[in-house]
């Protein structure tokens, strides 16, 4: 199994890609699958989301979608999480 990971600051996010290719099913099967997990952290709240997905066929164009989608989805999460925090009591 193969894993590497990807971490960049954007203003006061950092986002880090966490990923890993292995072979599933019967020995010597040539069904590769890769699990990937993306994480965001707003620095000034120290607020933190996660997301994962498991088990997505190792194809470029897949995972390039999907990886688009999950920062996608992420982001709008931590800025949704941070605003809350920020929102003045009634």
């Amino acid at each position: 199994m193969k894993a590497s990971t990807k971490e960049e600051w954007l203003h006061d996010v950092f986002w880090s890609w966490s990923d890993s290719a292995s072979t599933h099913g019967k020995a010597g099967a040539r069904d590769k699958f890769q699990s990937l997990t993306l994480t965001m952290t707003h620095r000034p709240t120290n607020t933190i989301v996660t997301r994962s997905s498991a088990f997505v066929p190792n194809k470029s164009d897949q995972l390039a979608k999907l990886r688009q989608k999950m920062w996608s989805e992420l982001l709008q999460e931590l800025q949704q999480e941070v605003l809350s925090h920020h929102e003045p009591a009634a």
